[in-house]
């Protein structure tokens, strides 16, 4: 009896010790894992994501832009499966023209609108290794100044005063000008 008493005391001390070494095997299991996503080599496509935007990705602009610049991490290149769209909240796209592809980045030029909203940029971009690299982002379009004033309509009305004044000045005091007196001509010698 002493044995088996003792070996049912044992029992609960070898499990936990085993238990023990198994959760100490996970925790370094967990760590070098965690290790490994942190430090390890980064992901073969880690350059094809948009480094920067004009206008920036979630900002907000007075007008609607006349063009979308897209910047990246490696040289893109002049292809047909280069594509860049910009859709307005209705749905309506208003890229005007193929997307212009060099260096490190990709412009697109835009029809002229007034409209207010989320914009949707949509992008696919070849670069100098061949493949393909495409994304979404949006811009807010906020307000739209007021057009320019008209300064001609001021130019004339001041033009038109200061023509009222001088010939106000010319009729009522033009004899007593001295620029504007009759000159006497000398009398011819002989």
């Amino acid at each position: 009896m002493r044995r088996t008493a003792r070996s049912d005391r044992a029992a609960p001390r070898h499990r936990r010790r085993t238990h023990r070494l198994a959760l100490g095997r996970l925790a370094v299991v967990l760590a070098l894992v965690w290790l490994a996503t942190w430090f390890g080599p980064a992901p073969a496509d880690a350059h094809t994501n948009l480094r920067s935007a004009v206008p920036a990705p979630n900002s907000s602009t007075k007008g609607a832009p006349a063009q979308v610049q897209l910047h990246f991490g490696q040289p893109t290149v002049p292809d047909d499966r280069t594509h860049v769209s910009v859709l307005l909240p209705s749905g309506r796209d208003v890229a005007r023209g193929a997307a212009v592809a060099g260096g490190f980045g990709v412009a697109q030029r835009l029809a002229e609108t007034r409209v207010r909203g989320w914009y949707r940029v949509r992008y696919s971009v070849v670069f100098v290794d061949g493949h393909v690299g495409s994304g979404v982002f949006r811009f807010r379009v906020t307000t739209f100044d007021k057009a320019a004033p008209n300064h001609w309509k001021w130019v004339w009305i001041a033009a038109g005063g200061w023509g009222v004044y001088l010939a106000y000045v010319l009729l009522r005091h033009g004899r007593q000008l001295p620029a504007l007196a009759p000159v006497t001509q000398p009398p011819p010698r002989e």
